[in-house]
């Protein structure tokens, strides 16, 4: 009975170092997709703007 209380507390703790691995690692994907899709977008709405001031305000925004 103690070895199966033992067991079961060493497979709470793999589960729970598991589950803050998953979760910080999904973090730092998320951050990293974050940082990039700004990278790839930041440029291109930077060229919109302008594209925008001197077409003077006759361009479509992007966003109806």
């Amino acid at each position: 009975m103690e070895r199966l209380c033992a067991v079961a507390e060493v497979v709470v703790a793999v589960i729970t170092a598991a589950r803050v691995i998953i979760v910080t690692n999904s973090l730092s994907f998320i951050a990293f997709m974050v940082s990039l899709f700004s990278k790839l977008f930041f440029p291109w709405r930077l060229f919109y703007f302008i594209y925008l001031l001197k077409s003077k305000g006759h361009a479509k925004p992007l966003k109806s």
